[in-house]
């Protein structure tokens, strides 16, 4: 159980980070904290023929790293640029909407992309 417990850390894990952008979190007494999200290159799992993909937003109280597969390492940075939005989002509206982009401060996904949305069909 602990070599599954390890291997899941690492996976979460920004190993060979390739890209950043820093969000500012508002408190309440209007001080701000930097809150960055970090974006690990995809790599091709060992005996998989899957990529996989690490995100991790720290700063303001959050820690916290996710991880996934894509078919191609294209694939996988969407996947994980997506993953990104729909969390951030959702920590957006946990902080009343006081996680924001400098670059476009009133952006709920702080530039980056969700899933779409999906239509049920009956």
């Amino acid at each position: 159980m602990t070599d599954v417990k390890e291997m899941m850390k690492r996976l979460e894990e920004v190993q060979d980070q390739i890209a950043e952008r820093s969000l500012v979190l508002v408190a309440d007494d209007g001080s701000t904290e930097e809150v960055l999200v970090r974006i690990g290159r995809p790599y091709l799992f060992p005996g998989s023929d899957e990529y996989i993909w690490a995100y991790e937003i720290v700063g303001g109280g959050i820690q916290e790293g996710r991880f996934g597969a894509g078919e191609d390492s294209v694939g996988a940075l969407v996947m994980c640029l997506q993953f990104i939005g729909t969390r951030v989002h959702v920590l957006r509206d946990r902080f009343g909407g006081r996680l924001n982009w400098p670059g476009n401060p009133d952006d709920p996904d702080c530039g980056f992309p969700r899933f779409p949305k999906q239509t049920r069909k009956d």
